[in-house]
């Protein structure tokens, strides 16, 4: 019954009950999107993303105006996990969805409607 009600009728990987269409699903999922062509294929969409947070961090570090450059501590777990969603949906939608960021890396907290 939870997995009825979490997924709404639709069967999905992570939601299907063990039995036949879970080896289905995991035997789709590791055939189609887990393998090595593929992840090749998404490597320069994922190191977009890693440049973009590698940037963030670095402009944190050094912009007096966010006080970060006396050594003091930078909060890393709302642009890591922003940075891990904008991975998911530029490699299935080709599209950031908080933007192109900022100059100097940073998330733009405005949402796309496109």
């Amino acid at each position: 019954m939870a997995t009825m009600l979490a997924s709404c009728g639709f069967l999905l990987t992570a939601l299907v009950p063990w039995g036949d269409q879970w080896k289905k699903m995991r035997k789709g999922v590791a055939s189609n999107i887990i393998k090595p062509a593929r992840l090749s294929w998404l490597l320069h969409k994922r190191t977009q993303e890693a440049d973009n947070l590698v940037r963030f961090i670095y402009n944190q570090c050094i912009n007096p105006e966010n006080g970060s450059s006396n050594g003091s501590v930078i909060n890393l777990r709302l642009a890591v996990r922003q940075c891990i969603g904008n991975d998911i949906r530029k490699m299935m939608f080709n599209k950031r969805y908080f933007g192109n960021g900022k100059e100097d890396g940073g998330l733009d907290t405005k949402k796309k409607n496109t």
